[in-house]
């Protein structure tokens, strides 16, 4: 595979409409090279035990890919495991972490919280 840009666009959910008590995510987008890693960094709304990680690609709905309850991952069926690996520390914030990026990781990740 050639070394083709990858790009991400990182949105935060409820930033605009609740910026002082909303979900917060970081990088807000990432452009790297295929076979580079990329970690997205969530802090969840305050409270929240509940925590997603969403993949949406170009033209398609979201897709989840790993739920936390708490700092427990309840369910991450959909998460590719060779790798995509993803943490929540402590019932709070969370990391996605995509090593080894293929092109067709190239997609919109999403955090929210509940």
């Amino acid at each position: 595979m050639g070394t083709g840009l990858l790009g991400w666009a990182v949105l935060c959910l409820l930033d605009t409409v609740l910026s002082e008590t909303g979900v917060t995510q970081s990088p807000r987008y990432a452009i790297i090279q295929e076979s580079q890693t990329v970690s997205f960094w969530c802090d969840p709304v305050s409270g929240h035990e509940r925590l997603y990680w969403y993949q949406q690609h170009r033209a398609q709905g979201p897709r989840l890919l790993v739920y936390f309850q708490n700092e427990v991952d309840i369910d991450k069926s959909q998460l590719p495991k060779d790798r995509f690996f993803a943490v929540r520390t402590e019932g709070v914030n969370s990391t996605l972490k995509i090593q080894s990026a293929k092109q067709s990781d190239s997609a919109t990740y999403l955090c929210a919280s509940s």
